[in-house]
Formats: structure tokens, sequence, C-alpha cells
């Protein structure tokens, strides 16, 4: 392999690690000891404990092959939630596959955006849209801790739908999600009470800045957000408030450098709504929310 040295001459599962490690750093991941961790966890067939605890093992002729062509993989750009096959959102494992996009940590928290909105207004047998699902991780992680609620997903690309309805078998929600192939809300009718999702929001002339592990290998249909980063949401908003009831919410990520934009569209599209620009642990601009019924129209 090209590692190379280092790696193909390690003795241990260890020495294994150290020198992968290693080599990814200088490849400039920044998360090279856990994705090691990771691809050696695969190669051995045991969880990251289990890698662990052969630490001081010669790993097996079959290991090692197995995690050398994994770590090339890797070298060339693939991400390692596809080499893996899932990556893990809201605690739960999503299976993932080429041209969807991965689920990110920082999304989770349009999850608890929609479970706070739940408890604060009492809501029995909530009704939740999760546009733009892919993988299927918001509309399962939310139908997974409140068994009561009805959720419907929609995706314009039909191999996320498709990947989100394996996903909802999995997690044995599959009979509370409605599962359509739209783009952003067409078609959706009835009353709700949230419309939730993490839509492409990275401007259109900054998609080609991207690293090719995001533009070859998830696609551009999940990451071009139009001229400012903000033309789904801009649409989705014009769509939305036909299918929120009085006292419903719309909580969307966005790009960290987008907060001002999107609150002047939130607030332009739904006037008499409470406009909050939500940020994570970091202070950074992470989502926008519209809560209805919150206050008296201008």
């Amino acid at each position: 392999m090209g590692p190379e040295r280092d790696v193909s001459e390690a003795l241990t599962v260890g020495a294994l690690l150290r020198a992968a490690t290693a080599w990814l750093r200088e490849q400039g991941d920044e998360e090279a000891r856990i994705d090691v961790e990771l691809l050696l966890a695969r190669a051995m067939s045991v969880d990251r404990a289990g890698v662990f605890a052969r630490l001081g093992d010669a790993p097996a002729p079959h290991e090692r092959l197995r995690f050398e062509e994994a770590l090339e993989r890797h070298a060339r750009g693939e991400p390692i939630a596809y080499i893996i096959g899932e990556r893990e959102f809201f605690g739960l494992p999503f299976a993932v596959r080429p041209g969807v996009l991965i689920p990110r940590p920082e999304t989770e928290m349009i999850v608890e955006e929609v479970l706070g909105f739940i408890r604060e207004r009492g809501l029995a047998a909530p009704r939740i849209i999760d546009v733009g699902t892919g993988s299927g991780a918001i509309a399962i992680a939310v139908a997974k801790s409140v068994p009561t609620a009805r959720m419907h997903a929609t995706d314009i690309d039909a191999r996320a739908i498709d990947l989100a309805r394996e996903n909802a078998v999995r997690h044995n929600v599959r009979d509370r999600i409605e599962f359509q192939e739209a783009d952003l809300l067409d078609g959706v009718v009835g009353s709700w009470d949230v419309i939730a999702g993490n839509l492409p929001y990275i401007p259109t002339d900054s998609v080609a800045r991207l690293a090719p592990s995001l533009t070859l290998w998830e696609g551009r249909l999940a990451l071009d957000g139009g001229a400012n980063g903000l033309t789904p949401h801009r649409r989705l908003l014009a769509q939305a408030r036909a299918l929120l009831g009085t006292l419903g919410m719309v909580v969307l990520e966005i790009a960290d450098d987008r907060g001002e934009a999107a609150t002047s569209i939130f607030a332009t599209a739904l006037p008499d709504a409470e406009i909050s620009l939500l940020t994570d642990l970091f202070g950074r601009d992470r989502a926008v929310r519209a809560i209805l019924g919150s206050r008296e129209a201008p």
C-alpha cells in the first residue's frame, strides 16, 4: 500500500494503529485517530473496544489485508462512513451509501429543537415533516424518541428515499413515516406541527472548492444551496405557511456565515412568527427557527 512501510511492517494491532494514524495525519486527516480505530474495528469484525482489547496481538493476515485496503480507499478521499457502511446519529446507527449525504453531528440540533417544541407545546400526536431527509436521520430520530409522532419525509433523490426507507425498517419505525420523492414540499398536503430539515446550504460558487470527499462522494445535489446558499430555504418557506398549523414551527439548518441573511428570509416569509438564530456549542450560527403563535403579528 502507499503509507507505506511503517504500516505494512507494524507487527501488532497497537503498532498498526499508531503507524496508520501518523500517516493519515500527514495526509491532512484531522480525525485520523478515530478514523483508524473505526477501520481497524471493521477489518477485525469487532467494535472499537474490541480493537483496544487486542492492541498487543498480531492482526490476522486477512484482517491486515482488509484494513490496508480500506485505508487506501480512505486515503483516496472516500469517506470513512461509506467504507464502513454506516454512521451514528442521535445515538442510532444509520446505513449510508455514496450519493446520499452522510448524517452530521451538528444536525442533531434540529432533532433536539423538534423534541423541545413537542414538549413545550404538549403535543400528544405531533405531525412532522422532514424535508430533504437524505438517509432519514431526522425523521427516524424523532420517530424513535416520540412513539406517537406521525412523520412525513421528502427528498428529491430516489436513492435517498430508498435508503431512508431501509433505515426506517432497521429501526422499526417504517409504519409511522411516510416517504415521498418530491422537491421540498411539492405535493405535500394537510396541516403540520413542525417542518424541519437540513437543506443544501453551500453557495454554488463555493461547491467547487470543497474537498473531493464531499463533491465526488456525497454529490452536488445534497450540497448546492444556490447563489447565496439559501435558495432551497427561500423556496421552502414560500410553501410552508400553507401547511403549518396556527401554532407550528419551522427549523432549518444553515451555513455558519448565513445567519443574518437567513433570519431575514424567515422574517419576510413568516412575519407573524418569532424568529430565532440558533448557535452551536462553539457559538457558530447553525440553524434558524420560526415559531408561529408566540407573538402578535405587527
